[in-house]
């Protein structure tokens, strides 16, 4: 009789085979439930209830990082690609705040992303809008072009004697330093709104005192107030034209003498109200 062999394959005990469970490739099916799953992941990490954010020391959400789980997103610095519970996580761009999985906008918590996805479900769906960008100009004013600036002639200078500095600025919609230095590229050393201004004062004071003499029938005094008068006009014609000329000393004088006498009188008129007031 023949022994029985212990080698041979009969008798021998067998050893049950290593078997993975089947690997599902539905590709389509999970495409489908995308947005879902990236929803209920979002919603998981900000309540800390993620499985993958706890045990996965890569995956921090403490630190503001982002994964993408079919959809979803968290991130670690260097590219991971696992496969657990079928569930594929890979890394995406590097990011310091967290991002939308659609529209790959950035938030500041996992909390503003989820209300996103909530009120915009289908917010750029294919993914190829650009994530949107801080303005940082926003509350800015905007400087004025240099064809903008260049193209101001005299002329336009001109409209705009008659009032202050800031104000001209803001209608030739520039700024006080570009209009200054305009002024000086184009022969004007100083804007010459106060010199107009202290010829439109003196005029006025001219026409009042002529007006004073006709009530007193001086009209000696009258005619030579008006010649007076009549003088400061030019002047004032003349700065108009040429800006940057400075008033003639004549004019500077009868400016002088009618403001000494203008004071003179309010004191006067002042002391005269004390007096009668005890």
């Amino acid at each position: 009789m023949k022994s029985p062999n212990p080698n041979s394959s009969k008798n021998s005990i067998a050893c049950p085979k290593e078997t993975n469970p089947p690997f599902k490739s539905s590709k389509g099916s999970m495409e489908e439930d995308t947005l879902k799953t990236a929803l209920e992941v979002l919603l998981e990490l900000k309540m800390g209830k993620n499985e993958i954010g706890r045990r996965d020391p890569k995956v921090a959400v403490a630190n503001s990082s982002m994964v993408e789980v079919m959809g979803g997103a968290v991130h670690d610095g260097q590219s991971i690609k696992k496969r657990k519970n079928n569930i594929e996580v890979k890394d995406i761009y590097p990011s310091k705040y967290p991002i939308c999985p659609r529209c790959k906008g950035e938030f500041f918590t996992y909390s503003a992303v989820v209300e996103h996805l909530l009120k915009n479900p289908n917010c750029a769906s294919s993914g190829t809008s650009n994530p949107p960008q801080l303005d940082l100009n926003k509350g800015k004013k905007k400087r004025a072009t240099r064809d903008h600036v260049a193209n101001i002639t005299v002329s336009d200078l001109v409209k705009y004697f008659d009032m202050p500095l800031l104000e001209a600025s803001k209608n030739l919609k520039i700024g006080t330093t570009v209009l200054k230095r305009k002024c000086r590229e184009l022969g004007l050393p100083r804007w010459p709104h106060r010199k107009i201004k202290s010829l439109d004062s003196l005029i006025d004071n001219l026409h009042q005192e002529e007006a004073e003499h006709k009530e007193m029938e001086n009209k000696a005094a009258a005619m030579a107030v008006r010649r007076k008068q009549k003088m400061v006009e030019s002047e004032k014609e003349r700065i108009e034209k040429k800006p940057f000329t400075s008033i003639e000393g004549e004019t500077k004088r009868l400016r002088q003498h009618v403001f000494k006498r203008r004071y003179h009188a309010r004191v006067m008129e002042k002391q005269n109200s004390t007096v009668s007031s005890n």
